[in-house]
């Protein structure tokens, strides 16, 4: 993203730069005024591409990849997958199940008789129930 639009803002500084000298061409004059007008304004134009170019080298292109995290018990749950959802009928403690996907190793072993499902204002959510869990042996702990 940042290329693009750097190298768009490149394009459009010089096509001013270069348009603005073509208005302003004038007989030749050897004024070291005006030479030093135009080392400065080279200058400047130089500094600001050097700067963006180095800004594109510095940009980090990070790729989520969710790995599940390895634990070193299988009864112990994630605590980041512990939600409160409300629902139409109340507050419905859960343990999600798209979340145990992504950061619990051994989801295919949890008890599907804990499996719920909640009617919430944002639609269906799915997952288990902690206290199901809890019985069967299962403790939600923070990694």
């Amino acid at each position: 993203m940042f290329r693009s639009i750097s190298g768009k803002f490149i394009a459009a500084v010089l096509a001013t730069s270069i348009a603005v000298t073509s208005f302003s061409a004038a007989p030749a004059r050897a004024d070291s005024d005006d030479a030093a007008k135009i080392a400065v304004g080279l200058a400047t134009l130089f500094i600001i591409g050097k700067a963006l170019s180095d800004n594109d080298k510095h940009t980090v292109h990070r790729h989520h990849h969710y790995k599940p995290h390895k634990t070193r018990n299988r009864h112990h749950l994630p605590a980041k997958c512990h939600f409160v959802h409300k629902t139409w009928s109340g507050k419905v403690e859960m343990v999600n199940r798209k979340c145990l996907n992504r950061y619990y190793s051994y989801n295919a072993s949890l008890p599907q008789v804990c499996r719920t499902q909640a009617n919430t204002p944002k639609g269906f959510r799915s997952g288990y129930d902690p206290r199901c869990l809890r019985n069967k042996g299962y403790r939600i702990v923070r990694f």
